[in-house]
């Protein structure tokens, strides 16, 4: 059951775990919440119940801390998305949840794939994931009227020559866009060219942050921000990813209206992640705890900010990670345990030598020890083990004597 507080004009939303009632406490319970509480609620803070809550679209993202499904609508893509996450956080593995998703919806996508961590898509669908690693403006139009994803893989070139292939080719995608409902008179009917999702891996090295060093000059940001800037209102949404979040041109970031946050554990990324007024401040202290693949979205993706663990993806990683492997070094054995322990009514028995670890009679004289410890003074115990003599016993104890009490 879902349950609701409102403070300081902030609903916050909780799960009841466990709710019992008790003769003179009345109800007590146990809330799991989903938002981030930064100090407990007064007492008599009024409770309501909450609907649930569902993300109803296409995309199917992972499941919420609920274990309820996240299906993300396509719409939100086209303005503008951030990922940002530290090296195996799940950044990656997350682009490939998205264009395993937009490849069965036939949306076109050009991926900008720095690394090469995208080239084993079209094991999938070898007819609607293509890689390329060599790509003029006309190819490029011809996929996305026939609805293909295409993999730019620019792995093995040089940063300057990434650089200047992804500014010629972004370039010549907004000019082509801007003719085409120039053409059109601005009615989708006509337009030659469908909606187009750009995918930019490893963004902060076509948009750096320049005042951080970056290697790309003004013409290399330039077009990155161009599509960003004014992309949206011709049909072209962008995905930006990025490592560390300062090395991401501001501009860049300020035309995102979602973020996909994995973990962060740099103080100048978390610092970034403050800036943006959608996430919730509570929530970001969270992400440097996160676990591998869980992240956390907020904007217009989601109906508010939520913590998710993205899906399994099909499509093989491109890049092993098992060096022990790749090195020849043999996996260790696990270790043999000589003892196998089992509860009976005996105790806690050895099943391979048949020795008692630990009796019966040993559990029940510590909870007798434990349970006078808590005693409140009146210094009965009952026990279902004792013998009938010293229950007796312990019922004589029981009677008061002369007005007094015996204490045994």
């Amino acid at each position: 059951m879902l349950i609701s507080v409102d403070r300081k004009n902030r609903r916050y939303i909780g799960k009841i775990e466990r709710l019992e009632s008790f003769k003179y406490k009345g109800l007590t319970g146990y809330i799991y919440w989903l938002d981030y509480v930064e100090r407990p609620f007064a007492s008599m803070t009024p409770v309501y119940i909450a609907e649930e809550e569902f993300e109803v679209g296409h995309i199917n993202f992972g499941k919420d801390m609920r274990g309820i499904d996240v299906k993300l609508k396509v719409n939100p893509l086209f303005e503008h998305v951030l990922v940002g996450g530290m090296t195996t956080a799940g950044k990656t593995h997350s682009l490939i949840i998205f264009l395993e998703e937009l490849g069965a919806l036939e949306v076109p996508c050009l991926v900008i794939d720095a690394q090469g961590e995208m080239v084993n898509l079209p094991v999938i669908d070898k007819n609607r994931y293509i890689v390329v690693e060599d790509l003029k403006i006309d190819n490029l139009i011809s996929y996305m009227q026939q609805k293909k994803i295409i993999i730019y893989n620019l792995l093995g070139c040089t940063k300057r020559e990434k650089i200047s292939r992804v500014s010629v080719i972004l370039s010549e995608l907004m000019l082509a866009k801007e003719r085409d409902y120039q053409q059109a008179q601005e009615s989708p009917l006509l337009l030659t060219i469908p909606p187009i999702l750009t995918i930019i891996d490893e963004a902060d090295l076509f948009a750096p942050n320049l005042r951080t060093g970056g290697e790309a000059g003004r013409d290399g940001v330039g077009p990155v921000i161009d599509l960003l800037e004014r992309g949206a209102k011709f049909g072209l949404g962008t995905i930006v990813a990025t490592q560390r979040m300062t090395r991401l041109d501001i501009d860049v970031r300020s035309q995102c209206n979602s973020a996909i946050i994995f973990r962060l554990i740099d103080a100048g990324s978390i610092q970034a992640v403050h800036t943006i007024d959608f996430i919730p401040r509570e929530e970001v202290e969270r992400i440097k705890a996160f676990e591998q693949g869980q992240c956390l979205i907020a904007g217009h993706l989601v109906s508010r900010a939520r913590r998710v663990y993205t899906r399994d993806i099909v499509t093989p990683r491109a890049k092993s990670r098992d060096f022990e492997a790749m090195l020849g070094i043999e996996t260790p054995e696990k270790p043999e345990f000589s003892t196998r322990l089992e509860q009976t009514e005996e105790g806690i028995v050895d099943s391979l030598t048949g020795e008692v670890i630990h009796s019966a009679l040993d559990r029940l004289t510590e909870e007798d020890r434990d349970a006078f410890a808590a005693d409140e003074g009146d210094g009965v115990i009952l026990r279902s083990h004792l013998s009938s003599e010293e229950q007796k016993t312990l019922n004589k104890l029981r009677k008061p004597k002369n007005g007094e009490r015996l204490i045994g």
